[in-house]
């Protein structure tokens, strides 16, 4: 168990949590990740965010919010030092979800509408950023001028394109420093809304994500809400809103509440049109894609707005019309089919293997007259791996030993932890060694037997017929004879691997071998994390694929395990199936 594991699993038992069963839903770009918690007191969901991630914002504008009698979820447990809160769970029934099944927009947003007039008529708690025109300028600039243009121009901008589009930014923003501040959630939109019927009144929103709030114009989250990049909504849903709102704040002038709006929308819209190609680009969710057309589009209406107008004639000057789209996906270098480097996982404690590891590592134990490790290396280098990290923290004097004793190939270099970085952040502090191209990551307790064709192979294979940060080998639940729990994972008809739900039994367990991209952990924090987190992230974003094991796998988690492997291994040599 890492520190942070062992911190989380602190924190929960302290609360109640103890024995509740932890299930990953969606999370962001960023390195928070969220956990639904079922068997507790309370249905609840658990905020991981460990450092660089900061919880304390959440956590002021959630007081906040219940102050004004809005449904934020309630924190029902905050450690803000380690970056984990315990929050209400308010179910499944997102605005998106509902929308996307054929749901009516109109009472949703209407009810939305009331609780966001409540949020403007409210003075704005202390400490929250500005939302204004230089922060509006520089969060727009960034994934239009630094991820964008390159790609759609194959080249820098030149600084003639960047004053004067920064230029009329600044000129169509301007208005807005002589309009009302009030507090912006800033992500208003309906996959941040969650529909809660049993309750009364604007308290049937809840409102998800805020941790971003800032002071800005009135307009901009109706803006987020009706022109939503994310899916189409009727265009009259535009001019309903903005007059159910300003009936609800008549202090509010009306024309000068318009031009505002139109001015949010193409700010809107030409930062989030260029930011969904930064997402797919740089934290590798290709699924944002997709939106791209829609956000161009709304974006191509807003520049027709007068307000807009100095916005609209830089880019005409700099961006022509025909060339504001979202650039292909760069032509994929061939990816090697035959890794030439590996990382073995040799750090573990093993300590389910007691008492055959209270004075070696696990990976050190003997199965059929070698090493766990020798093992893995053979196989490895059978495969055409020529250089190999491994890690080690216990007893890794024993593990320098055995790896200065092998032949090569394959070279091994030993990495040796302070601490115990867990499986995502020993691979993640081998990078530098490991090179730039994918590379094998095996578990230091996998053995398997391969079946007609080598399990390396069949991974290296499948990594190069996609665009992928991982390919994991799996083997069926149902073929292991040691207890291996409810397993790890389901494949669907095409054979995208997906998480085990909620009381289910899954048909495949991970097997301890993986084929990654060094993008798949490239940007994650350095320090201790589970390669779990990793994987998730890839899931969100289509990038994780799996081969199913057609030979022999072996969960070594125990003795009577390794006693068991050991016993088929002996059969297989003399034939005894007695």
């Amino acid at each position: 168990m890492t520190p942070r594991e062992a911190a989380i699993a602190d924190f929960l038992a302290r609360h109640g949590y103890a024995a509740a069963r932890a299930d990953p839903l969606a999370q962001d770009a960023s390195f928070r990740r969220y956990l639904r918690l079922t068997g507790g007191p309370r249905p609840a969901i658990l905020m991981d965010a460990p450092p660089p991630e900061d919880v304390r914002p959440f956590l002021g504008v959630a007081s906040h919010l219940a102050s004004l009698g809005l449904s934020a979820p309630a924190i029902l447990a905050a450690d803000p030092r380690a970056g984990l809160v315990l929050e209400e769970d308010f179910g499944d029934a997102m605005f998106a979800t509902l929308l996307d099944r054929g749901a009516d927009p109109a009472p949703l947003f209407d009810a939305a509408i009331d609780a966001l007039a409540v949020i403007q008529r409210a003075p704005a708690p202390k400490g929250l950023p500005a939302w204004d025109g230089r922060a509006m300028i520089a969060a727009t600039l960034d994934p239009l001028l630094n991820w964008w243009w390159p790609a759609a121009f194959g080249a820098a901008p030149p600084p003639a394109a960047r004053a004067e589009i920064e230029a009329a930014l600044a000129a169509t923003l301007a208005p807005l420093a002589r309009e009302p501040r009030v507090t912006v959630h800033r992500d208003f939109f309906a996959g941040n809304l969650v529909w809660l019927p049993e309750r009364a009144g604007p308290a049937r929103v809840g409102l998800l994500d805020f941790q971003g709030a800032a002071i800005g114009s009135p307009a901009y989250d109706l803006v987020s809400l009706v022109q939503d990049a994310r899916r189409d909504l009727p265009p009259e849903l535009a001019e309903r809103a903005i007059a159910r709102l300003l009936a609800a704040r008549p202090e509010l002038d009306p024309d000068a509440f318009r031009a505002a709006f139109a001015i949010c929308a193409a700010q809107r819209h030409l930062r989030v049109a260029t930011q969904f190609f930064r997402l797919a680009r740089r934290d590798h969710r290709p699924a944002y894609l997709a939106h791209g057309p829609r956000a161009w589009a709304l974006l191509a209406a807003a520049l027709r707005h007068p307000q807009a107008a100095p916005l609209a004639a830089a880019l005409d000057r700099w961006i022509p019309p025909d060339r504001r789209a979202t650039p292909p996906p760069p032509r994929p270098a061939p990816r090697p089919l035959a890794p030439r480097a590996a990382m073995v996982l040799a750090a573990g404690l093993g300590t389910r293997m007691r008492p055959l590891t209270d004075a070696t590592a696990k990976p050190l134990l003997p199965l059929g007259g070698r090493s766990l490790l020798d093992h893995a290396l053979d196989r490895l280098a059978a495969a055409g791996v020529e250089r190999v990290a491994v890690n080690a923290f216990w007893q890794a004097d024993r593990v320098a030993a055995a790896l200065a004793a092998r032949p090569a190939p394959p070279r091994t270099e030993l990495l040796r932890e302070a601490s115990l970085l867990d499986t995502g952040g020993g691979a993640r502090a081998a990078l530098d060694r490991l090179g730039p191209d994918p590379f094998f990551v095996v578990n230091g307790d996998a053995f398997w037997l391969d079946g007609p064709r080598p399990a390396l192979a069949r991974l290296a294979d499948a990594f190069a017929r996609a665009e992928l940060d991982a390919v994991l080998l799996l083997h069926r639940t149902c073929q292991v004879g040691a207890e291996v729990g409810p397993g790890d994972f389901a494949l669907d008809p095409w054979g995208t691997p997906r998480r085990r739900g909620e009381r289910e039994i899954a048909p495949y367990v991970f097997a301890g071998v993986q084929l990654i991209a060094p993008a798949l952990l490239d940007d994650m924090p350095q320090g201790p994390f589970s390669m779990n987190r990793a994987w998730d992230r890839a899931l969100a974003a289509g990038r994780l694929a799996a081969v199913v094991h057609d030979g022999l796998w072996f969960h070594l988690s125990t003795p009577a395990d390794l006693a068991e492997a050991e016993a088929v291994l002996q059969e297989r040599r003399t034939g005894d199936t007695r």
